[in-house]
């Protein structure tokens, strides 16, 4: 919170300062730069202290799908699902998936960041990414052997020399209301830390054109490209890698 008393000491004392060496055509213009000064401070403080990501919750359920559909929209591949299966469809499967998330706390670290009580952005890690029904393990002979292909071959053709040691970023979405607070970068750092705390070297994620900028000033790397549309694919590398 804005600590006015503080403010208005350093305000008065460099107030009178002004007048004493410059004189009043100074007043205004110190004052004003202060001020400004001061509150950008309290602007950088309240919202740093907002930016705590913590775990998410199957009550958070409903706020993930506001933010969801939010960062998401407009995105080509929402469009099209939604206009193959209708809103409210594309919703429930969204809160199946992301009950999954939550749910299944050994493969997934699932954390939100909440402003003002709402959620405001959403992040999943997968630490098996090389699992699926058919019970494939995280082997790289394993996987080569039995031909997985998961997301058109390109998680395979990318990031299979990385098996075991690897974790895919599921989901990172920002409510278009709270971009560019610094909520995304948040939730990163904090699943970088999960994923190193967990002994993985790299993070791996399909990203949009868009955002691959926000990835590499992230520290990721470019290791091809997936779909009609050359969407990025990126990887992140600890050490030792």
């Amino acid at each position: 919170r804005l600590d006015c008393s503080s403010l208005l000491h350093q305000l008065l004392y460099h107030t009178l300062l002004c007048t004493l060496r410059l004189g009043p055509v100074a007043i205004v213009f110190s004052s004003h730069i202060l001020l400004r000064f001061a509150c950008l401070r309290v602007v950088a403080r309240n919202m740093a202290t907002q930016l705590q990501p913590r775990d998410a919750k199957l009550e958070d359920l409903q706020g993930i799908l506001k933010t969801d559909l939010s960062a998401f929209d407009g995105n080509p591949e929402r469009v099209k699902n939604i206009a193959k299966n209708g809103l409210e469809q594309t919703k429930e499967r969204l809160l199946d998936k992301y009950a999954k998330y939550i749910n299944n706390t050994e493969r997934f670290k699932t954390i939100v960041v909440e402003i003002n009580g709402d959620i405001a952005c959403i992040g999943v890690l997968d630490f098996k990414p090389f699992e699926d029904d058919r019970g494939l393990s995280d082997d790289a002979t394993d996987i080569q052997s039995k031909g997985y292909n998961a997301y058109n071959d390109v998680f395979h053709t990318y990031f299979a020399k990385y098996a075991g040691k690897l974790v895919m970023l599921r989901t990172l979405a920002t409510h278009q209301d709270n971009q560019r607070q610094g909520c995304g970068k948040a939730i990163l750092a904090s699943l970088k830390k999960a994923a190193a705390e967990g002994e993985q070297r790299v993070i791996a994620v399909y990203s949009s054109t868009m955002a691959e900028a926000f990835y590499t000033r992230e520290g990721f790397r470019l290791e091809g490209t997936r779909g009609k549309a050359d969407n990025p694919a990126l990887g992140y590398a600890f050490g030792g890698v």
